[in-house]
């Protein structure tokens, strides 16, 4: 399966999944709401790749730390 993140709602999400980014972000009051979780780097921080649905083709994916989105049940 991978390996699980922690979102900033306390529950699980991995790799390919569907996600919502969190409030606090310029990305989510600009529109840029879902996306997936494309992949990952860790570090001294885990920090995630998300291609985020409203971007388009300009830029592939996001890089931030795993606990700015939460799975999308």
């Amino acid at each position: 399966m991978g390996p699980l993140f922690i979102g900033y709602d306390g529950r699980e999400y991995a790799l390919n999944s569907r996600v919502e980014l969190s409030p606090h972000l310029d990305l989510w009051m600009r529109g840029a709401r879902y996306g997936t979780v494309a992949r990952f780097r860790v570090g001294p921080n885990v920090r995630v790749f998300v291609k985020v649905d409203k971007l388009g083709a300009r830029q592939a994916a996001v890089m931030m730390t795993e606990d700015c989105v939460r799975a999308v049940p």
